[in-house]
């Protein structure tokens, strides 16, 4: 060609998708074959592809997309494929044991970073049964204080919940985990209507569940809550040592040789003692110990042998 703008010009034979240059191997079964389509897409062809279908090995398209396995449509980079396992493999060979190999995403806007600034996202996308492009899962990280020498990242998972995007979990920028809420204020913070943490024995025979659970604000300890294996309690250990449990029977055992105390800040200490629905207590205070028996009597036994009786007279 006579053209100035290239020292070597290669044309199509005309078809859309031709080949104008093919590259091969001695045997001439395998080679590359590249061409241009009328949308100014460069598309790269293995020996295994051919023309026919307009789909090439590799394509750069006019806009500056670059496709594997297909024509880019969106995204700057787009992998196309059926294959359902390892689609994307960065290798590392280096020898020490450096942080390797390495996924960066980094955001260098040409403006001044500000708090709130989302630092890179990655998105779960699928569609419906409607043929809609859906992202049901997110994870993404925020800029949470730009300020030099102070900088703290927060790290958001985000999921489709019914039509809304919720943020189901969040690790804020001191170091706190929010589950059902996006600003946690300790270390483990979850929300919800009806809060429970269930834990599961999976290899024990019946796989019993217990719970632990705040709705309406009470706390709820929950052994074996579906009654899956016998005599189950709960243990209340301190530095390694277990000092009382409630069996299944209902029985407080104090396992140490320690009184039981009970410490109320107004000095008015009782402890009540209930069989079906009569009650007695018996109250310590500043002043005198009271001894109260809702059946109207107290006894005394000694070896399951009553030695002695105050009955509601007054009567020893």
């Amino acid at each position: 060609t006579t053209s100035t703008l290239a020292s070597l010009r290669l044309k199509t034979a005309g078809s859309n998708n031709a080949v104008a240059l093919n590259i091969e191997e001695n045997s001439g079964n395998e080679g590359w074959g590249i061409g241009v389509n009328a949308d100014g897409d460069l598309k790269f062809y293995n020996s295994g592809t051919g023309t026919s279908t307009g789909i090439s090995a590799v394509t750069f398209s006019d806009d500056g997309k670059v496709g594997i396995g297909g024509i880019p449509t969106a995204g700057s980079f787009h992998i196309f494929g059926t294959s359902t396992t390892d689609q994307v493999i960065i290798e590392n060979t280096n020898t020490g044991g450096s942080s390797a190999p390495d996924l960066v995403l980094f955001r260098k806007s040409t403006s001044s970073a500000a708090d709130g600034d989302v630092l890179g996202r990655i998105d779960f996308r699928g569609l419906n049964d409607a043929n809609e492009e859906i992202n049901y899962a997110t994870i993404f990280s925020t800029l949470a204080d730009a300020s030099d020498g102070t900088e703290n990242g927060k790290l958001t998972i985000q999921q489709r919940i019914g039509s809304s995007y919720v943020e189901s979990f969040t690790l804020n920028e001191d170091g706190n985990v929010g589950i059902g809420t996006t600003s946690p204020t300790v270390l483990l913070d979850l929300e919800s209507a009806n809060p429970i943490i269930r834990l599961t024995d999976s290899d024990a025979s019946g796989t019993p569940e217990c719970q632990i659970s705040g709705a309406g604000g009470d706390l709820i300890l929950d052994a074996d809550r579906d009654d899956e294996k016998a005599s189950t309690l709960i243990s209340f250990k301190v530095d390694g040592t277990e000092q009382a449990q409630i069996n299944n029977a209902g029985d407080l055992i104090l396992k140490s040789e320690n009184k039981l105390q009970l410490n109320r800040s107004d000095n008015n200490r009782s402890m009540k003692l209930y069989t079906d629905n009569s009650a007695g207590f018996i109250q310590t205070t500043t002043d005198p110990i009271i001894i109260d028996a809702a059946s109207g009597r107290i006894r005394f036994d000694i070896a399951s042998s009553e030695k002695m009786r105050l009955d509601s007279s007054g009567n020893l």
